[in-house]
């Protein structure tokens, strides 16, 4: 399978593994499948980070490294992703899921997620 991770279940996977049910936790560690963070959750990690509204025991300046650690894969923001975006319908104001939902769908990717905004989209969704 090919998963995109949500920024709230990739904070979580950084600190918090308990909050994530164990399927879920099995499906991301499970070395057959493919599993990517968007550019953009770490995008909007960063902002949290700086404005304090988010602490983790990881500094933000060793994700990457964590990432690469846990053989995730870093989703670019192209054009087909813009694309699909310009026509979504508003279910969901944050931007930031927003283009996750779009690359969701461009790349044909199950989204893992509690949000349930998400739901409202045309995506597959694991929780």
């Amino acid at each position: 399978m090919n998963y995109l991770i949500d920024t709230y279940v990739l904070i979580w996977f950084l600190d918090d593994y308990e909050l994530i049910p164990e399927n879920i936790l099995s499906e991301i560690e499970n070395p057959e499948n493919s599993v990517f963070i968007s550019k953009v959750t770490l995008w909007e990690m960063a902002i949290k980070y700086s404005l304090g509204k988010l602490v983790t025991s990881k500094p933000f300046e060793n994700i990457n490294e964590y990432l690469i650690l846990n053989n995730f894969d870093l989703l670019d923001i192209d054009f087909a992703h813009l694309n699909i975006l310009l026509n979504m319908p508003f279910f969901h104001k944050d931007p930031f899921d927003r283009m996750i939902i779009a690359q969701a769908i461009c790349e044909k990717l199950t989204v893992i997620s509690h949000d349930k905004n998400f739901k409202n989209y045309s995506i597959d969704i694991l929780w």
